[in-house]
């Protein structure tokens, strides 16, 4: 590991290239994990202590993708909510009813928030959410159309599964629907299963809630 001291900011980073070795760039996001707690006291916080600042990169062959560990009133976490509420409505608005789940994707209580950006725009977010003292919720995920399918939103969730982990939670819980195939792909890749329908969605058919072992 290197430190370089810039003017305005600290950078601690890795030597090494994505042509070291097949496999190299997970094993760089592993390393940076670890190495977290040595940068975190640096990051930008806000009013209660929450980290606000960039905490993690990574490169498409394009434009440098960043994710922005922030809270629920994020202002481009909170464009995101509204964006996912919009796709789902042209999506499944005609086979459900959709004001119903409202009061439960409320997001003025969530203090977890991942922003994902592309440059300078903002292409996606998620959040977590506790459920009981061992119990997360993972809610309000979304990667926008033209961004999907790149691994992106994977590389969303396992950011907000490593959160998680680090604030002592056992379990992660979500409810999806299993007519929204690829949210569902992505979660089984990720090791959710299927379980039975928690909280508020026990008598709610439509819902189908998975879980992970943290």
């Amino acid at each position: 590991m290197f430190k370089v001291i810039k003017e305005r900011f600290v950078v601690i980073g890795k030597e090494g290239s994505t042509s070291d070795e097949e496999g190299f760039i997970p094993k760089l996001w592993k390393s940076a994990n670890e190495h977290f707690s040595e940068v975190s006291h640096l990051a930008k916080k806000d009013a209660t202590g929450n980290i606000v600042g960039i905490w993690g990169a990574m490169s498409d062959g394009s434009r440098e993708i960043v994710f922005l560990r922030c809270s629920g009133n994020n202002k481009d976490f909170i464009e995101n909510c509204r964006l996912l509420d919009e796709d789902l409505d042209l999506r499944v608005g005609k086979i459900m009813k959709r004001d119903k789940y409202a009061q439960y994707n409320l997001i003025d209580k969530i203090n977890e928030a991942i922003v994902v950006y592309r440059g300078n725009h903002p292409i996606g977010g998620g959040s977590i959410r506790p459920y009981d003292e061992n119990t997360v919720e993972l809610k309000r995920v979304f990667v926008i159309p033209t961004e999907q399918g790149k691994g992106i939103g994977t590389e969303l969730v396992s950011k907000l599964i490593e959160w998680a982990k680090e604030l002592g939670y056992k379990k992660m819980i979500l409810e999806t629907g299993e007519f929204l195939a690829e949210s569902c792909h992505v979660y089984s890749k990720l090791g959710f299963k299927k379980i039975s329908n928690y909280g508020v969605y026990v008598d709610m058919p439509e819902s189908f809630c998975m879980g992970k072992e943290l």
